[in-house]
C-alpha cells in the first residue's frame, strides 16, 4: 500500500550487507564480483569494464539483476569508470532466503559506492516504493511514505512495554517482491482506506497496550486481505494461536510477525510445534 500513498512504519534490524571495492592504480578490462552469505561464496561474475557487459556467464536472475544494477550506475553517473576496480565483494551476514533486504542493501552500498542517490538507483531498476532503502541505512524507527513520489521518511524514537512479547517468525519461504508489486498496483485502495493505514501506523507507534496492538495489526492485516484478495495468514495457518499473527514484507510471505496474548515462551512453544524453526526474539532481530 505503501505504493499508493499509504504510511509505513518500520523497524531497523541487526541483520546487514558489507561491500568492499577492490581497486587499483593499472588499468583492468575487467571486474570481479562476488557475493557471499556467511562467508561463503553463492554468486559470481566477471563483467567487462566498458560495456559492463558480463564475460562468459549463465544468464541466472543474479546476473541479470547485477548486471542491470551496474549499467544502472553508469547511466545516472556517466563520468563513473569501472576500469580501476578489480573486484567488489558483498557480505551479507544472514540467509538471503530471508527476504531481509539483500537487494535493497546491495543497491544502497552500491549507491554509496558511486555517490549518487540511493533512491534514484532504486527506482530506476524497480518498481518497489523504496521503503527499504531507507531501511538499509536507518539505526532507529521511521515512517516512510511516498508524496508524488517523493520518498518521504521521518525517525521517530520507539519504545513499547511489551516488545519481548513479540516473535518475528520465518514462514520458510521468500516471497516474490516483483509479483507482490504487481498485485498491489492492480490493487485500489480508496482515501478513506489509506487515511486508515496512516492512522494505523501512527498509533502502532505510540502504543502502550498488548490488546490495543493486537487489535491494530488485525484490523491491518483485514484491510490488507479484502483489498488485495487473499486470506490473512492467521486464518489460513494459525486459527488455534491464542494472539495474532501478521504478514510482513512482501504480502503473504518472508517473515511473520507473532504477538502472543500468553508468555513469549508460549508462543515460541507454538511455533516449534508447528516446525516453525527459524524466528527471533525483538532483541535479537530488532537494532536498538
Amino acid at each position: 500500500m505503501v505504493l499508493h500513498g499509504a504510511k509505513a512504519f518500520s523497524l531497523p534490524l541487526k541483520f546487514g550487507q558489507h561491500s568492499y571495492f577492490f581497486e587499483s592504480e593499472q588499468y583492468s578490462n575487467t571486474f570481479k564480483w562476488l557475493s557471499f552469505e556467511n562467508n561463503q561464496i553463492w554468486f559470481q561474475a566477471s563483467f567487462d569494464s566498458i560495456t559492463l557487459e558480463p564475460i562468459s556467464q549463465e544468464h541466472s536472475e543474479s546476473l541479470i539483476f547485477v548486471s542491470r544494477l551496474i549499467k544502472a550506475i553508469k547511466k545516472l553517473k556517466p563520468t563513473i569508470v569501472f576500469t580501476k576496480l578489480e573486484k567488489i565483494e558483498h557480505h551479507l551476514d544472514f540467509n538471503r532466503n530471508w527476504g531481509l533486504g539483500s537487494s535493497s542493501s546491495l543497491i544502497y552500498n552500491m549507491a554509496q559506492w558511486a555517490g549518487i542517490n540511493p533512491f534514484e538507483l532504486h527506482f530506476e531498476i524497480s518498481k518497489g516504493s523504496g521503503y527499504d532503502i531507507a531501511a538499509a541505512n536507518s539505526n532507529s524507527a521511521f515512517f516512510y511514505q511516498l508524496n508524488k513520489q517523493i520518498p518521504s521518511i521521518k525517525y521517530i524514537h520507539w519504545q513499547i512495554p511489551f516488545k519481548h512479547d513479540l516473535l518475528f517468525v520465518y514462514s520458510g519461504h521468500k516471497q516474490d517482491s516483483a509479483k507482490s508489486i504487481k498485485l498491489n498496483q492492480n490493487s485500489t485502495f480508496t482515501q478513506e482506506i489509506l487515511t486508515e493505514i496512516d492512522q494505523i501506523s501512527e498509533q502502532v507507534a505510540i502504543c502502550k497496550s498488548l490488546k490495543h496492538f493486537i487489535n491494530l495489526l488485525d484490523r491491518h492485516e483485514n484491510i490488507l486481505s479484502e483489498y488485495l484478495n487473499t486470506k490473512p495468514v492467521k486464518q489460513t495457518n494459525f486459527q488455534d494461536f491464542n494472539g495474532t499473527v501478521k504478514s510482513l514484507g512482501a504480502w503473504g510471505g518472508d517473515f511473520l510477525l507473532a504477538v502472543g496474548a500468553e508468555s513469549i515462551d508460549k508462543t515460541i512453544k507454538y511455533f516449534s510445534e508447528k516446525n516453525y524453526t527459524t524466528y527471533f526474539k525483538y532483541s535479537e532481530l530488532i537494532y536498538e
